[in-house]
């Protein structure tokens, strides 16, 4: 299965992350998955999107995002809509027009 997400995400230079919930046992748990997947990115030098609004793995990954940019001011010009992807108060539309605008940033 890594092969496959290495090969899936090498296609793409931009990712996106939302949710990352599963069924297990009848409880819903954290996405190991979307972890792997995030990590992946990472390493492949993918310009990162975890939506923390939408909770789950996500948040987490938002946050772990959040805080290994803390010190890195080349990340300064996206902070502020990244910062923003976490907030409950935003709307989903807001928020896709968040994505919309980094993903135009990045581009």
């Amino acid at each position: 299965m890594g092969n496959y997400r290495q090969d899936l995400i090498s296609y793409s230079g931009i990712s996106i992350f939302l949710l990352g919930n599963k069924e297990e046992n009848k409880t819903i748990v954290l996405s190991n998955g979307m972890r792997s997947e995030y990590e992946i990115s990472k390493r492949q030098g993918n310009f990162l999107i975890p939506i923390g609004r939408t909770g789950y793995m996500s948040k987490e990954l938002w946050e772990d995002l959040l805080r290994e940019k803390q010190d890195d001011h080349t990340f300064d010009i996206y902070r502020h809509d990244i910062e923003s992807l976490g907030d409950s108060k935003k709307t989903l539309d807001e928020i896709v027009e968040i994505v919309i605008g980094l993903v135009k940033k990045v581009k």
